[in-house]
């Protein structure tokens, strides 16, 4: 089901297998066919994914730039079964979000992003992705050890604990908002004590003392 949430700036797909393919039947894809339009299309599970508790989940697919990508993201969304699908878009609540996003020469990344109790947790690793104009195999799979696995091409370019890599558990310390510097609080890291005072005899020491050998 192709959304309509952008209206006019809403793009069309067609069923293309590409400028370079080896088959024109078998290699057929989604493609985008206009610069600078709002691409989203969505297609439901035969059975909803009720849980994948004890099971590992994997999250597979092709993307590939035809033509020198400025500015765009080629993601892979997992979303709950109650969407509407025809107003599905960039703002609909998901549970993962998984793929390559490039803007510029700043930006060229692998997102892997949950949806936990209303925030969307990012990785703290620096995944890159591909840039060339070449179809790249993306797989993100989870674990019911709670770690994951990204792999580009069949090659594991990231691995981890999901409690390490993301924020899904608060942290041990935070600070308290309400804290504030004592009135008389001094911040220099060493200061003088004023009972301080040079032992007796102190000054008859000499500066030099001849060496007895």
């Amino acid at each position: 089901v192709e959304s309509k949430w952008k209206g006019k700036d809403q793009g069309a797909f067609e069923l293309n297998a590409g400028t370079y393919n080896g088959d024109q039947e078998l290699d057929k894809g989604l493609k985008t066919m206009e610069d600078y339009r709002f691409y989203d299309i969505s297609a439901k599970f035969p059975t909803p994914l009720e849980t994948n508790k004890d099971k590992t989940l994997v999250l597979q697919y092709t993307v590939k730039h035809e033509q020198k990508l400025d500015c765009g993201g080629g993601y892979l969304k997992l979303f709950s079964s109650d969407i509407n699908q025809e107003e599905m878009g960039g703002e609909t609540d998901y549970k993962i979000m998984f793929g390559p996003d490039i803007c510029g020469t700043g930006t060229k990344k692998t997102h892997v992003i949950f949806t936990y109790k209303g925030k969307n947790l990012l990785t703290k690793k620096d995944i890159k992705c591909e840039t060339d104009e070449l179809t790249h195999i993306y797989t993100l799979v989870l674990r019911p050890d709670n770690t994951y696995e990204v792999f580009i091409d069949w090659k594991s370019v990231e691995k981890g604990d999901l409690y390490v890599d993301f924020d899904f558990l608060e942290p041990k310390q935070i600070r308290d908002p309400e804290s504030i510097k004592p009135k008389d609080w001094v911040d220099e890291a060493e200061i003088d004590d004023p009972e301080d005072k040079k032992p007796d005899g102190y000054d008859d020491i000499p500066k030099q003392i001849a060496d007895p050998e």
